[in-house]
């Protein structure tokens, strides 16, 4: 439980934030396209779950990503909060917001939700401990 509160804490540069997203896309399609075969009249209720539980991971993953990187520009915590649980939904939203979080510079030096991120993707992405 610690490490899934660990990737909502901290801040997430704008090259990490933007790998992270295109990992987070791969995996969706990656997924979407294995589920393919799931379909059909005779669908056992098992895959559903397990699809349910693995788009639960996905939405999780990218909450966070948008979250840390709301943080590294310094902002509001509700606003960021409610607008990286918005992030997951409309694909229109998504695209501003996503093209917005790319270009907008985060603080320079430390700001009150710590430190910049790790260049290190792995490390500033996962909140992974690298040699």
């Amino acid at each position: 439980m610690n490490y899934l509160k660990s990737l909502i804490s901290g801040r997430l540069g704008r090259k990490n934030f933007f790998w992270a997203s295109i990992l987070r896309l791969a995996l969706f399609f990656l997924f979407v396209g294995a589920s393919v075969g799931f379909g059909g009249s005779d669908e056992i209720i098992w895959q559903k779950i397990i699809a349910w539980f693995v788009l639960a991971i996905l939405w999780y993953f990218g909450f966070s990503v948008h979250l840390r990187r709301f943080y590294d520009m310094g902002a509001n915590k509700t606003l960021s909060m409610i607008l990286s649980i918005l992030m997951g939904f409309p694909f229109a939203v998504f695209g501003l917001l996503f093209i917005f979080l790319i270009f907008k510079k985060g603080t320079t030096g430390q700001n009150k939700y710590g430190d910049p991120s790790s260049s290190k993707f792995i490390d500033a992405v996962f909140k992974l401990k690298t040699s």
